[in-house]
């Protein structure tokens, strides 16, 4: 080997040793890099997983969770009914459902507190009447659309305002033409 190769040899030998290091470092570096983005993605998809988790468990809770009024409804409702027209009431609910009956008491106890006059039944079962939308849900009922009881509507403003959701049933069948039906069935 000439001298010539021997300094070609030294000087790539030399060069190598400086670069194979940092050469070294950049791949270190990427690595760690794209590391901490695959970390930061993982990251990611963790705090989406557990918003939506949150998000499915708000739903199911509010799906599977008894009807109840609470003391903020009550409330708001026993207001908005303050200087209502008072009239009478029929409460019906579901006895073989437990959640249903339930809640038919609290309605029942909070329209007499209204200072509304309230028969509570709760019957093995009700079944679908004609113009009945749906055997689950709570429904109010009148005889007729023309001369819907006055107490009828301010009910149904003050429970419909704080989330109860119901239906609205003209009830040709039904005897008495200035009683509210308010039937509550298992619920949706």
């Amino acid at each position: 080997m000439s001298e010539q190769s021997l300094q070609n040899a030294y000087w790539w030998f030399n060069t190598l040793a400086i670069w194979i290091p940092i050469i070294g470092a950049v791949i270190g570096a990427l690595c760690a890099l794209g590391a901490w983005r695959v970390n930061d993605r993982l990251d990611e998809f963790k705090r989406t997983a557990i918003r939506n988790a949150a998000a499915l468990s708000q739903t199911v809770d509010v799906r599977t969770r008894p009807r109840t009024i609470t003391q903020e409804s009550w409330a708001a409702i026993t207001r908005a009914l303050t200087g209502a027209p008072r009239g009478r009431v029929k409460v019906t609910a579901v006895q073989t459902d437990g959640e249903a009956v339930h809640f038919g008491g609290q309605l029942t106890a909070l329209l007499q507190q209204c200072g509304y006059s309230v028969d509570y039944e709760a019957p093995m079962m009700i079944a679908a009447g004609e113009g009945d939308p749906s055997p689950v849900g709570i429904h109010m009922s009148v005889k007729n659309a023309d001369s819907i009881p006055p107490h009828a509507l301010p009910i149904r403003d003050a429970l419909m305002r704080e989330g109860i959701v119901l239906s609205w049933i003209i009830k040709p069948g039904m005897t008495d033409p200035d009683l509210l039906l308010i039937i509550i069935r298992q619920k949706p």
